[in-house]
């Protein structure tokens, strides 16, 4: 009887640590920014950007959520730092070999790539997210996670973190650290 209180207790305990209650501006240290959100979706049964289709809907939908760090006085650094979040945010290679330039295209790419496929009985999506998980003058931590799901019969998810040196924009490497 004990275990199970303290396991829901702990298990309480690890849910309310782990909340990210930030708003679309946040603030992370003295780093201020702007999350941007982008939602597309296509296919023969679906509205190009309205709600996310219901389970019978046959769709592609992409949806991408990034921070844009505040650079009011055009330093270099953030500059590098906002360049290095879209070049992660839109990796993607089509089957016609393009690369995205903007989320739209991104986007496109991979509605198109959906639309390809002759009697297609599943949706296709993609989810993927930066988020700015601590911050100081010196240091700013992204983690990137991704979600997807295609013609394969299982979805795919990773995460990573990347460390970036504030003051210059570059990325930190395990030998940096060590």
């Amino acid at each position: 009887m004990t275990i199970k209180i303290m396991t829901g207790m702990m298990l309480a305990v690890s849910l309310l640590t782990a909340c990210d209650s930030r708003s679309s501006d946040a603030t992370s240290g003295d780093l201020a920014y702007q999350t941007i959100e982008f939602h597309k979706q296509g296919g023969k049964d679906c509205t190009p950007n309205g709600d996310t289709p219901s389970n019978d809907v046959i769709c592609a939908v992409v949806h991408l959520a990034y921070p844009q760090i505040n650079n009011p006085d055009g330093n270099p650094a953030t500059t590098k730092i906002n360049q290095f979040i879209q070049t992660e945010l839109l990796a993607f290679e089509s089957e016609d070999g393009k690369t995205p330039q903007t989320a739209e295209e991104l986007a496109n790419l991979f509605i198109n790539d959906y639309l390809k496929i002759p009697n297609i009985a599943n949706s296709w999506s993609l989810e993927r997210r930066l988020n700015v998980v601590f911050a100081t003058a010196k240091l700013i931590t992204l983690r990137f996670s991704e979600f997807s799901h295609q013609s394969d019969p299982q979805p795919a998810s990773g995460q990573t973190f990347y460390n970036i040196e504030r003051q210059t924009g570059r990325l930190l490497q395990l030998n940096d650290l060590l």
